[in-house]
Order: structure tokens, then C-alpha cells, then sequence
């Protein structure tokens, strides 16, 4: 999962020192293949004829609803435990919009669109996402 090529803030800023090493990667790769759950809808209006038992469908639209990934990460040493905060802290501001000094992008600008790639060129080749929920749970095991 990437920020558009063009970016300039998040991991892209040359600034921020706690995303820097995400730029190593131009993003998060995740470390283990994670399950991802997609669902595409059709959608039908219902029309009810006049003395009829039966409901006639009329399609509407299509649309992909949300996407979940669920992932694994683990630090096994210094460089994956910065990693894995850089991560945490990278998902965290992309579901906030920009706000206090930022001047890159401006204060009040949306959170970033970000672009996901994996299982292949068909599946998600540059597919752009937003985050709207990103839930983490910390284990000491």
C-alpha cells in the first residue's frame, strides 16, 4: 500500500523522521500474506405491479464495497519494531485529515487516497483505496 507517486508528506516528507523508513519500501509491504475480503454488489429496485403476488427487479447499479485486510506483523528486532511503528503511525494519520501547522498538504485537506498493490496485475494493480478504519492489537506473545 502506497501514497500516489507524486506525494510529498507522510513517509514522502524528507522531514519526518518516523515514517522515513517507509519510504525505503515506497509504502507498507506487508510481511506475511494477509487474508483480504472484497464484496461486489449488484443492486435491483424492487417494483411492486398493481394485483401482483411477485416483486419485478429493475438493476440499478454495481459498486465494490469495502475492502478488509487483515494482516500479521511481527518485530523480531530493532528494525521491525520501527518499522512496524512507522506502520501503525502511517495508518493512523491516513484516516485523519490534515490538520494544526501542516503546511504540506494544507490544514483541512481530506486524508491521503493511497494505492494498493498485490496477487498479481489483475487483482489490485495500483487500486486506489482510502482508510476509512484501521484496528490494531497489541500481543505479547
Amino acid at each position: 500500500m502506497s501514497l500516489s507517486p507524486g506525494a510529498t508528506y507522510l513517509y514522502k516528507d524528507k522531514n519526518n523522521k518516523l515514517l522515513s523508513i517507509l519510504n525505503d519500501t515506497d509504502g507498507i509491504i506487508f510481511p506475511y500474506t494477509p487474508s483480504v475480503s472484497v464484496t461486489y454488489a449488484a443492486n435491483y429496485d424492487g417494483v411492486n405491479p398493481t394485483h401482483s403476488n411477485y416483486k419485478i427487479y429493475n438493476y440499478t447499479n454495481s459498486n465494490v464495497d469495502n475492502i478488509n485486510i487483515t494482516c500479521d506483523f511481527t518485530a523480531q528486532d530493532t528494525y521491525e519494531a520501527n518499522y512496524l511503528l512507522a506502520v501503525i503511525h502511517f495508518l493512523r494519520s491516513a484516516t485523519k485529515m490534515f490538520y494544526g501547522k501542516d503546511e504540506n498538504p494544507k490544514a483541512g485537506t481530506p486524508p491521503p487516497l493511497c494505492y494498493l498493490f498485490g496477487f498479481g496485475q489483475y487483482q489490485f494493480n495500483a487500486h486506489p483505496v482510502v482508510i476509512n478504519n484501521f484496528t490494531y492489537t497489541l500481543s505479547l506473545s
